[in-house]
């Protein structure tokens, strides 16, 4: 049985729309589809699309924290480290899909929608 929400699940969004190249939003890390869905889905599809969230988010925050590290050992040759853009921090080395979660999930299927054409 569904928790009765006493509240609506508010959209993370920040106001910062605008898309990395792995198809995550810059401001609250959600994926085009999650965006575009937003209002259709369930109370627990949110709060599921809100977890996916912040583990985008701190996976994120530790690879900029990574390369702030790694600038800071600069090499006793004195080479410098080139500084990352956020766009570069906020894209993973992997070949990310933005409709399909960290477990290969895609989100039409785990919203039940069917895939635009």
């Amino acid at each position: 049985m569904p928790q009765l929400e006493m509240f609506q699940i508010p959209s993370p969004c920040i106001g910062i729309c605008q898309n990395g190249p792995n198809g995550y939003c810059y401001g609250c890390f959600r994926s085009r589809d999650e965006r575009f869905y937003w209002t259709k889905l369930e109370d627990e599809q949110k709060r599921h699309v809100i977890k996916l969230c912040k583990m985008r988010k701190r996976r994120w925050l530790a690879k900029q924290e990574e390369r702030r590290i790694e600038a800071q050992n600069l090499p006793a040759d004195g080479h410098q480290v080139s500084k990352h853009s956020t766009q570069e921090l906020f894209s993973s080395n992997t070949s990310d899909n933005s409709s399909i979660d960290q477990d290969g999930q895609s989100s039409f299927d785990m919203f039940g929608f069917d895939e635009p054409k």
